[in-house]
């Protein structure tokens, strides 16, 4: 919500943070940080040598149980001072290496407190810092990789691909979202290697699952964009569009909204996944 200085213009309103941030964001997020790993439970050894790079032999214990006063300075420098891109760099690496469920799950939804509240244009999900359109489609694909195991390895690798700054691969990630769908098909049907062509006529002719029509043909239509001579699942030729940012976003959100529509279906149809 507004603040009242924002609702009655004595403050400019906060602008999207898209490439920026401001104090606000980077003290919100290195509070999020040291409120969640004060007294320990974060490797400090492995982010020590690996993220920031630093000698092993430099880095001392004040006591034992605790972050080192030496870690604890530098996730505050880079927090307040580096690139912005640096501070996601830095808590997307201190998310995927969480492996407690619990404290993974409570450190990103205090992240995406903070990222809302602050108005980034970016959302933490499942260690990766993902740039949105709208908190409902995140939920979407939040849902969706919580899925089966082959959904969630395509979706989790689509993630990876899309999100990657510095050399994003648009075309795969494409090609992993609509390998979800076929892995979530071939789950209801109990069988493996299915196109979905072919798994969703079959899981209409053989479950008690009724796809909409539109939704079925609209689907398909995805599909055959990603699978027809000059498309994403074939090799590149001089007639080929490359992939967009933008196109492969709508696929993640499509095929993640997709998924859950078929995991709803089959539960209805008495389907266990």
């Amino acid at each position: 919500m507004a603040s009242f200085s924002e609702r009655h213009g004595y403050t400019p309103k906060k602008a999207l943070q898209l490439e920026s941030m401001d104090d606000d964001l980077r003290i919100g997020l290195f509070n999020v940080i040291y409120d969640t790993y004060l007294f320990g439970g974060l490797d400090y050894h492995q982010l020590w040598s690996r993220f920031f790079k630093q000698p092993l032999n430099e880095l001392h214990k004040r006591r034992i149980g605790e972050i080192p006063d030496s870690v604890k300075d530098l996730i505050e420098v880079t927090c307040r001072d580096s690139v912005w891109y640096k501070v996601y760099d830095l808590v997307e690496y201190i998310s995927s290496v969480e492996e407690d469920v619990l404290i993974a799950s409570n450190f990103e939804q205090k992240c995406n407190t903070v990222l809302e509240r602050e108005k980034s244009a970016y959302r933490l999900l499942k260690g990766q810092i993902v740039p949105i359109s709208s908190d409902a489609e995140l939920s979407e694909i939040e849902k969706a990789i919580d899925a089966l195991f082959p959904v969630q390895i395509h979706l989790q690798r689509a993630l990876e691909l899309f999100s990657d700054r510095e050399n994003p691969d648009y075309r795969n990630s494409i090609k992993e979202s609509i390998s979800a769908v076929e892995a979530i098909c071939n789950c209801i049907l109990g069988t493996q290697g299915k196109t979905l062509g072919e798994a969703l006529k079959e899981i209409e002719n053989n479950t008690s699952i009724t796809l909409h029509p539109a939704k079925k043909k609209a689907f398909l239509a995805l599909y055959g964009y990603t699978s027809d001579s000059g498309g994403i699942r074939h090799g590149l030729s001089n007639k080929d569009i490359p992939a967009d940012e933008e196109d492969a976003y709508f696929m993640l959100v499509t095929c993640s909204a997709f998924i859950n529509y078929l995991k709803v279906k089959a539960s209805k149809a008495g389907i266990t996944l």
